[in-house]
């Protein structure tokens, strides 16, 4: 019973990360109906900012963290302003912003293994504390983990529903008229989401690279959780990529108790597919109707 409680602990912690993950990608697929494959050469690119600052240059952790946050903005912006508002434009298919973004993805990797190697950095810090909630022991920066991402996660939820420009980013996608109607221009809402994009991934990315150090290729593998997470309770909802990000930590965590660590993705994948094998709209989203699936 103490393993299981440990494991669902583990699962929620990894869950919080992996939520806030979900709505970057999520925000950022539902406004632009583009499958936002860069997201993961932000992770990395955050990554490797805050290792910069903090490790290698010594900056304070705090000061370092906000300016590698600041730093994944900018690293959206460029993306919206370089790659994916020319294509709008231009009125390509999401697939062909789909490939673009995964140049980017590419492109920013080995960048990051021309500069910094291949092998994983790690930021130099004093042992974390150990802390015991009855029989499960928590360490100070899985605690940190769980509570910065599920507080931000629930902040930014909140504030979809009420929020200007939040409610018209979430409504982008599906109702751009709701855009002219709230008198908001259309490339400065693009910016606002892929900012706010931005912020969603570059979090969780840096309380990983504290916790586990990074190399360049680690951000394909979050892409993939996150983008799972989205699609498990349905793009229709906030709240259900919240559901789907816990469901897969769940799963991840529970695996490494018979499997061996590395199947976790595997069996979060898996998942996935019986999920949407069963509702193709993900847990949450509204069941489509025959003739839609013709």
């Amino acid at each position: 019973m103490e393993l299981l409680l440990q494991l669902l602990a583990n699962g929620l912690v990894q869950g919080a990360m992996v939520a806030c993950l979900a709505a970057g990608f999520g925000i950022v697929y539902r406004a632009l109906r583009v499958f936002h494959v860069a997201m993961g050469a932000q992770f990395v690119f955050s990554s490797y900012a805050f290792y910069t600052l903090a490790g290698v240059l010594g900056w304070n952790p705090w000061v370092a963290g906000t300016a590698a946050v600041v730093a994944s903005v900018a690293f959206a912006l460029a993306l919206e302003f370089a790659v994916y508002r020319p294509f709008a434009r231009k009125g390509c298919s999401g697939g062909a912003a789909m490939v673009a973004s995964l140049g980017v993805l590419i492109f920013t990797e080995n960048a990051l293994a021309l500069v910094f190697g291949n092998e994983v950095k790690t930021i130099p810090h004093p042992p974390p504390g150990m802390f015991a909630l009855g029989p499960v022991k928590l360490t100070s920066l899985q605690l940190l983990q769980f509570v910065v991402c599920a507080t931000l996660f629930v902040v930014v939820g909140g504030l979809m529903g009420r929020g200007r420009w939040f409610k018209a980013s979430w409504a982008l996608g599906d109702e751009p008229r709701l855009v002219h109607a709230l008198a908001l221009p259309m490339g400065a809402l693009r910016a606002w989401t892929v900012s706010l994009g931005g912020v969603l991934v570059a979090v969780p990315a840096l309380l990983v690279s504290a916790d586990t150090g990074m190399d360049p290729h680690e951000g394909l593998r979050w892409l993939l959780v996150a983008s799972m997470a989205s699609f498990f309770g349905g793009s229709g909802s906030y709240w259900a990529w919240g559901v789907g990000a816990l469901a897969i930590g769940a799963a991840q965590a529970f695996a490494v108790w018979r499997l061996p660590a590395q199947w976790s993705d595997a069996v979060a994948f898996t998942l996935l597919l019986a999920a949407l094998a069963l509702r193709p709209g993900g847990l949450f989203g509204a069941p489509r109707r025959p003739e839609e699936m013709a």
